[in-house]
């Protein structure tokens, strides 16, 4: 029997997936190559699937990088258009926050819009706006992350997939924070989520609970309100 080493599988995978967007999407179209960041897993329980943060580490010479994440318990149906959604769109708040001119944390200005859009996806609110805090991102039929998707290199799809969604941890959530889960904030660590697919209820009640999707922090709040974890440098996001 083949010994399995699902981290160095998942991992290899994850990079060359992060690597060949880069190159067909970002450097192609966008004609700027992003760093690299490290590229994690988390477990999250509101409704993000994904989520970018600043300069997270750090080496022994001082070098930092950004990270990006993808939430596990968003892997469970095996669905690549989805997942690479996610990633494409994490990998933009990585874009904006070294090239562009983010504005506020986890928030999804007018030039986040038009960049998705050169790239093949469609920035959407729960309302249907453009821009906003709690935004994902549909793929654009026949655009260039569609294209650049259908034809991913075999050594790039994941081969691991979550068989449940984890109940016990914490945090979920694409659509507010920076990210497809996902927002960003120049030079510090910001996080952007996604929540894609997933528009958010108007709120009945006059306070509603809100979750920082890097620690879990909790905090109570009115409704719609804008919320940072000082630790992590993220946006909390509103639980519906």
């Amino acid at each position: 029997m083949k010994e399995q080493k699902p981290n160095i599988e998942l991992n290899e995978a994850y990079l060359k997936a992060f690597d060949y967007f880069n190159s067909e999407l970002f450097e192609a179209i966008l004609l700027q190559k992003l760093p690299r960041p490290m590229l994690c897993l988390t477990r999250n329980h509101q409704i993000i699937g994904g989520y970018y943060s600043r300069d997270k580490w750090t080496n022994e010479d001082g070098e930092t990088v950004d990270e990006i994440a993808i939430n596990a318990n968003k892997m469970v149906d095996g669905d690549p258009i989805f997942l690479f959604n996610v990633l494409i769109h994490e990998m933009l708040h990585l874009w904006q926050a070294r090239y562009g001119k983010p504005t506020r944390n986890g928030y999804h200005n007018t030039e986040y819009a038009n960049k998705a859009k050169r790239i093949g996806l469609q920035t959407r609110g729960p309302k249907g706006e453009r821009t906003g805090q709690a935004i994902t991102t549909d793929i654009i039929p026949d655009g260039p992350a569609e294209k650049a998707i259908i034809d991913l290199p075999e050594e790039a799809v994941f081969p691991w997939f979550a068989n449940s969604n984890d109940t016990n941890g914490q945090g979920q959530g694409q659509g507010q924070g920076q990210g497809q889960g996902q927002g960003q904030g120049q030079g510090q660590g910001q996080g952007q989520g996604q929540g894609q697919g997933q528009d958010q209820p108007q709120k009945s009640g006059v306070r509603a609970k809100y979750t920082c999707p890097t620690c879990g922090l909790n905090a109570w709040a009115k409704a719609a309100a804008l919320i940072s974890c000082v630790t992590c440098n993220q946006t909390l996001i509103e639980q519906i």
